[in-house]
């Protein structure tokens, strides 16, 4: 490349950069944070340690529309507070919050059109002042870069800290922003809270940080090491999930909060609802904004990877996934589990599939009385074992009876019996009981069983399986595994290949499925025959609509007639169509002498003029 001349041009920037800088993409909270952040930067060395409380006072001045914060940290000498105006201009380092220099700026200019600050130092005399507008900044051109307007102030010795006024705002005021405010600076900034180095007060509102209702034995703390640096933080379960995504981790940077409710290393799921903690990753870059962390930076990656592959992760995600599940089963899923256990028991009865699995036996019809006393009567297939057992009410109170000797358990019988379902299956002349259960392995699949030559065979459906937390149907689900199981244990007793398997298990599914349909519907018939009555007077069916439907619609109109009749001809009725009357006709006579009253005032109008 020739170069044919080499000049200079000037790259001063335009005036306007200011107001463009407070289009940021800041919200209020933030940008008030932005400037707890210069305040916490600015602790004198007795609230570094402890001794004393760096105190930030915030006022939400409704009356003059204007935001004020207020802090007594150690304040700025003349250097400091004369870059505090400079862009990019900043005497912090890098282990401080507002390491960029544009916190103050871009985060007063988001709120409003003009700031002032007024700031001073203890055991100084005399402190700093400026005010920049906006308006006047840009169309003053006494104004310019090297002749911004600094004051100097006298101020008491003993005074020390920073004031800063932001007014003509970008944003309106209301309660509802500074409730959200005192909310967000509690969980922001609740490191430094809990340390008890730092109070935040907003108009007369103390911040506090929210109070995480743990489970049993969380929180736990942490300590990561990777190649960039230490990450600390702890991490535990919520006695409750949030099914709102209000779970996860704030993330934090030298003790101030970049993010809240992250998902960070741990699956962005329903079944990690309860995983809750904060995470400090103080040498992981953010943006100038410092609203999030670079996530595309080795060091995310590497501390993201680091946490997803720690013990004491796996450990939590495994444990909320386990509890997740467990509360799937609720008893409603339970009760409905419970009725497909009992509709396969009675599916084994039936002839057809009865011909199948076990096929030696004949079916009632065909030997109605062989039945050898003694014979158990359960190596009939599927034919589920009735005892007679007593029939406990709940509800009912004792009634107070004189004490008696009590008697034995043979000599007692029982007041009231009713028939409970052992639920059996015969394969090949073999008879077994069978058991669904829920268990939760990661390590294991959909479904697992086990014959037990005393019990019999147990069924088990894995809650850890993601398929089970896929599916919305739980009881179905835990049908199919039943199914399944039992036709498995068929093949083994028969030899029989896949296919006959697969048949079983069609077959079994199809005519428990048929008694569910058929008991349902005559649960509807029965629902829909009790929701009808007859009418009081005539007797004709109606339906049931409410405790008050005791007649039907022709009963219904006779019986408003008859009332209306009745009350028409009352003392009480004549009296007040009386009354009604006499009120027209006083309402006539008023307004015909107001009528007249008008007419007289034209006459003598038209007489006098």
């Amino acid at each position: 490349m020739e170069i044919l001349a080499k000049k200079k041009i000037n790259i001063t920037p335009h005036k306007s950069i200011y107001r463009k800088m407070g289009r940021s993409s800041h919200g209020f909270n933030e940008s008030i944070a932005e400037l707890v952040d210069n305040s916490i930067d600015a602790m004198t060395d007795e609230q570094k340690e402890g001794k004393d409380k760096l105190v930030v006072a915030i006022i939400i001045d409704t009356n003059q529309h204007a935001v004020i914060i207020r802090d007594n940290a150690k304040g700025m000498n003349e250097e400091e507070a004369a870059k505090a105006i400079v862009l990019a201009e900043s005497t912090k380092g890098k282990e401080d919050l507002g390491e960029y220099g544009f916190g103050l700026k871009t985060a007063a200019l988001s709120i409003g059109k003009t700031f002032e600050i007024t700031t001073g130092q203890k055991g100084e005399t005399k402190g700093y002042h400026f005010k920049y507008d906006e308006d006047e900044w840009e169309n003053n051109p006494e104004l310019s870069w090297d002749s911004f307007p600094f004051n100097e102030i006298k101020k008491p010795g003993d005074d020390h800290g920073t004031n800063i006024k932001i007014g003509n705002l970008k944003i309106k005021l209301n309660p509802i922003r500074v409730t959200s405010l005192k909310e967000d600076l509690g969980k922001r900034y609740r490191a430094y809270i809990n340390r008890g180095v730092l109070v935040i007060q907003v108009n007369t509102k103390i911040c506090k940080p929210e109070k995480i209702d743990w489970s049993d034995g969380y929180p736990k703390p942490f300590e990561i090491e990777t190649k960039f640096g230490k990450i600390h933080g702890i991490i535990g379960l919520m006695k409750e999930g949030s099914q709102k995504g209000l779970y996860g981790f704030d993330l934090f940077r030298k003790g101030r909060m970049i993010r809240t409710y992250e998902k960070f290393a741990i699956p962005e799921h329903p079944t990690s609802a309860r995983i809750m903690g904060e995470i400090h990753l103080d040498f992981v870059p953010i943006t100038h904004e410092k609203n999030r962390f670079i996530e595309e930076s080795e060091e995310y990656e590497e501390a993201e990877k680091a946490c997803k592959e720690s013990e004491i992760f796996k450990e939590v995600v495994k444990e909320a996934r386990k509890k997740a599940t467990k509360e799937t089963i609720k008893k409603e899923v339970q009760e409905k589990t419970n009725l497909w256990e009992d509709y396969f028991a009675k599916a084994f009865k039936d002839p057809e599939l009865k011909s199948i699995i076990n096929p030696n036996v004949k079916t009632k019809e065909e030997k109605p009385q062989e039945k050898e006393e003694g014979k158990d009567n359960r190596e009939e297939s599927g034919k589920p074992e009735k005892v007679e057992v007593e029939k406990r009410s709940h509800k009912e109170e004792p009634e107070k009876k004189e004490l008696k000797e009590p008697e034995t358990e043979r000599e007692r019988t029982p007041k009231e019996t009713h028939e409970a379902v052992r639920h059996t299956v015969t394969i090949f002349g073999k008879a077994f009981r069978f058991k669904h259960d829920w268990i939760y392995d990661p390590g294991l699949g959909r479904k697992s069983y086990k014959i037990d030559t005393k019990e019999g065979i147990f069924i088990f459906t894995n809650t850890a399986f993601p398929a089970f937390l896929a599916t919305t149907d739980k009881p179905f689900y835990a049908a199919i595994n039943i199914a399944e199981a039992i036709a498995e244990v068929y093949a083994k007793e028969s030899g029989f290949g896949v296919d006959k398997m697969n048949e079983v298990k069609d077959l079994t599914l199809k005519k428990a499925s048929e008694l569910k349909n058929q008991l349902e519907e005559e649960k509807l018939q029965k629902k829909k025959k009790q929701k009808r009555m007859n009418c009081e007077l005539c007797g004709a069916e109606i339906d049931f609509k409410s405790p008050l439907t005791k007649f039907c619609a022709e009963c219904s109109k006779n019986r408003i007639k008859e009332i209306q009749k009745r009350y028409y001809s009352s003392p009480e009725f004549k009296e007040r169509m009386k009354q009604s009357k006499e009120r027209i006709k006083q309402k006539k006579s008023e307004d015909r002498e107001k009528i007249f009253k008008e007419y007289l005032e034209q006459i003598r109008s038209s007489e006098n003029k």
